[in-house]
């Protein structure tokens, strides 16, 4: 069985981020982008490695979905 979670990277704060995707504020007309309280930024989900670099070299907030399968977690 395969789980679904996204882990949050890129973040501003001191102690990192502890704030979770399905939690954060959708933005209107923006599947792929949410808005956090603790930092005050938009997130943007990243599903391939291009648009990782793109949003990271912009010094943006990203959101990665991982996958676990059994023990295992894989970036997706």
């Amino acid at each position: 069985m395969s789980l679904i979670s996204w882990d949050i990277q890129h973040c501003p704060l001191t102690n990192g981020c502890f704030a979770r995707w399905q939690k954060l504020e959708p933005i209107q007309g923006e599947a792929r982008i949410r808005y956090c309280e603790a930092c005050q930024r938009s997130v943007y989900l990243c599903q391939t490695e291009e648009e990782l670099a793109r949003h990271r070299a912009l010094g943006r907030c990203v959101a990665l979905q991982l996958v676990s399968v059994g023990s295992a977690q894989v970036g997706g």
